[in-house]
């Protein structure tokens, strides 16, 4: 138990372990999401979890009602992301009525797994109502990804609408989109008084899916999105516990928000099933070997062939004999609070508490960093 602000505190357990801690349910509240008493202020206690219904049922508007003496555990869904185009008002984006002096930004969080299909975006339309303005004043709209600028518009001649085709290339696994308004006018110095303006981002506004099946980690969300299990065929020796703290932040980069898969112990992969592997199973062909303590890639070994980690992941995109494939994460020693790196294009990434990098199709090691040049003497 916290031994301060314990109103902010959910606690997770069988009702006769949480009154042990000093944590008191109503006499006739049934096992579920039920509000309780620790001390003199309201605390929730989840007595019976399940990881679907508690889960929506905590991030949802929903939890509201857990201002009552028990909250019944009950089925909790929301509707899913589905067609052609995706809302971005759906994926966070702010619709309200904002000002605008001299810039203005939305951005814009969306991860390939909870698109419909797992389908890479092809294009954003974007629609926004601009304020009545001079003549000489022009609004112009600038499209970043991930980092990268991929168009310019000048909304004056679109009446506020804008449809920006966004590279594939440039696509990773979760991705930001940033939509940019700018004020520019011919006039400057004194002779332009500085105004706010109301400015609002329509819901009409979308993502569009395309047809691109996408190459490496950005392909793995088609491949998953029928559904997929977790598969954990186990080796002699192996800390669960341990494994399942190293892996669990990776499995959430590829599982949809609305999907709760299987875990399937002492199991290999269902032939013609997507899947997650953690491990290794004799039907599923990595690009990337783990093996007697050494990182091996390429034919005979050509490509990459250096010592193996002692501590962390290595994450790659497989096929198997009989299906689609999936995704195969093999973990050594802990993982610890290690950030994991931006899932792209690459087929694997090897990940360390020390850092990170990635291996190209060919089992060769990718590189952000340009050649090296002869310079000038």
């Amino acid at each position: 138990m916290p031994e301060s602000d314990g109103r902010s505190t959910i606690l997770v357990g069988p009702d006769g372990a949480l009154s042990e801690e000093g944590w008191a349910g109503p006499d006739d509240a049934a096992e579920g999401i039920v509000v309780g008493r620790l001390s003199d202020s309201p605390v929730l206690g989840v007595t019976t979890p399940d990881g679907g219904q508690i889960s929506r049922y905590l991030t949802s508007p929903a939890v509201t009602t857990a201002d009552g003496s028990v909250a019944d555990r009950t089925a909790i869904s929301t509707p899913p992301l589905g067609g052609d185009r995706v809302p971005l008002e759906a994926l966070g984006a702010d619709t309200s009525v904002e000002q605008i002096t001299e810039t203005r930004r939305w951005r814009v969080g969306y991860s390939l797994a909870d698109l419909p299909e797992g389908r890479l975006p092809q294009s954003v339309s974007a629609n926004f109502q601009l304020p009545a303005s001079p003549d000489d004043l022009r609004w112009i709209l600038n499209v970043d990804l991930n980092g990268t600028l991929v168009a310019s518009r000048n909304l004056n001649d679109t009446a506020g609408r804008a449809t920006v085709p966004l590279p594939p290339e440039r696509e990773l696994l979760e991705n930001t989109l940033t939509l940019s308004i700018e004020r520019d006018r011919d006039l400057g110095g004194c002779d332009v008084r500085v105004t706010s303006y109301p400015i609002q981002l329509q819901t009409d506004s979308t993502l569009d899916l395309g047809t691109d099946p996408g190459i490496g980690f950005t392909g793995v969300s088609r491949t998953l999105a029928p559904g997929f299990a977790v598969y954990l065929p186990g080796e002699s020796g192996e800390n669960v516990v341990e494994q399942l703290n190293a892996i669990i932040p990776t499995l959430t980069e590829f599982t949809p928000a609305d999907e709760n898969p299987d875990f399937r112990w002492n199991e290999e992969p269902e032939a013609g099933q997507p899947f997650i592997l953690v491990g290794r199973a004799p039907d599923v062909s990595p690009l990337v070997g783990l093996t007697d303590s050494r990182i091996v890639a390429g034919p005979d070994n050509a490509a990459l062939d250096i010592p193996a980690f002692d501590n962390g992941l290595l994450v790659e995109t497989v096929t198997s004999a009989g299906g689609p494939g999936g995704v195969m994460i093999q973990s050594r020693g802990t993982i610890g609070q290690t950030e994991l790196p931006d899932f792209g294009r690459e087929t694997a990434q090897v990940i360390t508490p020390q850092g990170s990098f990635t291996i190209n199709g060919d089992g060769t090691v990718g590189t952000e960093m340009p050649p090296r040049e002869d310079l000038p003497r």
